[in-house]
């Protein structure tokens, strides 16, 4: 799965999420999407806390192809 993807999929997956939110509401969205291995790697690495925006979650991607590809969302 390239980086486009996983961000679309997580751009998708906390679009459900009511914000703020914390990373853990949006990995049980993940899992209850049943997201790809990709994208709860990726999830799986943001910061511990509460987001208040989608914009704001994209933005604490992990470093690498994943930020890059995020940045055009900002």
């Amino acid at each position: 799965m390239d980086p486009k993807e996983i961000v679309s999929k997580i751009k998708d997956i906390a679009g459900e999420v009511s914000f703020p939110a914390h990373k853990d509401d949006v990995v049980q969205k993940a899992q209850e999407k049943n997201a790809p291995n990709e994208v709860m790697d990726v999830l799986d690495k943001l910061p511990s806390q509460n987001f208040g925006s989608l914009k704001e979650l994209v933005s604490n991607l992990p470093f690498g192809d994943i930020a890059d590809e995020a940045k055009k969302f900002l």
